[in-house]
């Protein structure tokens, strides 16, 4: 994809934001029924947690990551101040991701004829995206990449 289609379907997510947010939190009592019991104040935190991670998927799309600052700014209030529990914002991202992708997926089918492909990109960035937020994802260091490979090679093929 290059980088005026990134830009084009990066704007017309954005234009969506407000959208899918409404739509993620519409889903927590389905996807999270925990959500139910929440105090106001950790719900008014699970909203600005999503908000946060919706809008990181904007820059994401143009750039295909995001700057140090914007991780770690994005990462805090997801997070909620470190006042949410791993469990929370598993569910929390869960639900952006399953609502976001399918929010963002159709509209985007409809207006900037989002091909299968790009769907299927979309749909990998943002789940690498929020599994990044929850901290499942794991970078590999170079080195370590180039010796595992070294050491794949040199033990050659598993089929003979």
């Amino acid at each position: 994809m290059n980088a005026e289609r990134r830009e084009q379907l990066a704007q017309a997510i954005e234009g969506l934001i407000g959208v899918a947010h409404k739509a993620v939190v519409a889903s927590w009592p389905d996807l999270m029924p925990v959500a139910n019991t929440w105090r106001p104040a950790s719900v008014k935190r699970a909203k600005a947690s999503a908000r946060a991670a919706l809008e990181g998927i904007v820059p994401l799309v143009i750039q295909g990551d995001l700057d140090d600052r914007s991780w770690d700014q994005t990462r805090e209030v997801v997070w909620g101040q470190g006042k949410a529990s791993r469990e929370e914002v598993a569910e929390l991202l869960r639900s952006v991701r399953v609502v976001g992708v399918e929010l963002f997926g159709e509209h985007l089918e409809e207006t900037v004829g989002l091909t299968h492909a790009e769907h299927w990109s979309l749909q990998q960035l943002i789940s690498s995206y929020c599994d990044d937020l929850l901290g499942d994802h794991e970078e590999v260091e170079g080195s370590a990449y180039t010796e595992t490979l070294a050491e794949l090679e040199q033990s050659g093929p598993d089929i003979r």
